[in-house]
């Protein structure tokens, strides 16, 4: 999560890096699509990136400048 001043006003930009093989078939992919959605409806500036292998979230979280949050559990 990255904050940015737009005309003097604090935004939050929000990063969000989906494991696409983690948990059930199809489910961290499906989870990604309904925050999609709902980052959408409320008018949230989001970011979504698909991790592609070991150590890419990481990277991509460094890139982002933001903390990493894991879960090893399907249903955090």
């Amino acid at each position: 999560m990255q904050k940015s001043i737009i005309w003097g006003v604090a935004s939050l930009r929000y990063v969000f890096i989906i494991n696409p093989v983690a948990g059930k078939k199809g489910a961290a992919v499906a989870m990604g699509e309904k925050i999609r959605a709902f980052c959408r409806e409320q008018g949230l500036e989001a970011v979504f990136y698909q991790t592609e292998s070991c150590g890419h979230a990481r990277e991509l979280a460094r890139k982002e400048a933001c903390l990493l949050y894991t879960s090893d559990a399907a249903d955090d």
